[in-house]
């Protein structure tokens, strides 16, 4: 139980630190920047941050509980669904992080153009 308790705590870490880990990086990078690409840093990070979150807000209020249902009652006469709570928190805190990351793929393109 002490193994589940700190890979959740490794977990939430990493999704609430996202964006000052972002920020570190940034701001590692920004003295090699000229001033044009320093401008557009600050949207692009703050943008970046809010779409993160809100990434996690629609994954826990939207896609854990359909995923989670739909796991729970599929083939329900046929197979009984035993979940530990290391195998539900870590689907549920992969769910939320990836989905995190997918919500910024709109900041990724808009980067690109």
């Amino acid at each position: 139980i002490i193994f589940d308790i700190l890979q959740v705590s490794g977990y939430c870490g990493l999704l609430i630190g996202s964006p000052i880990i972002l920020y570190e990086i940034i701001a590692f990078v920004l003295p090699g920047l000229t001033k044009d690409e320093r401008k557009f840093l600050g949207p692009i990070v703050l943008g970046s941050s809010v779409l993160f979150y809100l990434g996690i807000l629609f994954s826990y209020t939207v896609l854990a509980p359909a995923a989670l249902n739909f796991f729970v009652n599929y083939a329900e006469g046929a197979v009984e669904s035993i979940w530990s709570i290391d195998q539900y928190f870590e689907f549920v805190l992969v769910l939320l992080f990836s989905t995190g990351l997918s919500f910024q793929v709109n900041m990724a393109s808009m980067l690109r153009t």
